[in-house]
């Protein structure tokens, strides 16, 4: 029994050691990716920012997306009126090739079991 869990343990250590060697002990990189939106009859800049927040890959609250719009925008009191011309500003994930980030195969780091 205690041999299983030194290799569950083992297991375990070297898959973090891994993951921190694969990605740099860096966090997640993100850039500023802009999508245009003309608003409709009815729409709100809380609405439109909860529309795109999906969209993003960083996990952000709609309110702080809301700040971004309206400043990127230079909105006051987020007042908006049908056909305006939002840039919404999302913030996407930058996808590095697996050269760049050193990728080990697990298959390489880890025995057998």
């Amino acid at each position: 029994m205690l041999m299983k869990t030194a290799k569950v343990f083992l297991v375990i250590a070297a898959l973090l050691a891994a993951m921190i060697f694969v990605t740099g002990g860096r966090g997640v990189k993100y850039a500023a990716e802009q999508r245009y939106h003309t608003v409709a009859a009815g729409q709100t800049v809380w609405g439109i920012a909860t529309k795109y927040l999906p969209e993003q890959d960083r996990t952000r609250d709609v309110r702080e997306l809301m700040y971004e719009i309206g400043k990127r925008n230079g909105l006051n009191n987020y007042s908006i009126q049908p056909g305006d011309v939002l840039v919404i500003p999302l913030e996407v994930e930058i996808k590095e090739a697996a050269e760049e980030r050193g990728w080990v195969l697990l298959s390489t780091l880890l025995p057998a079991f």
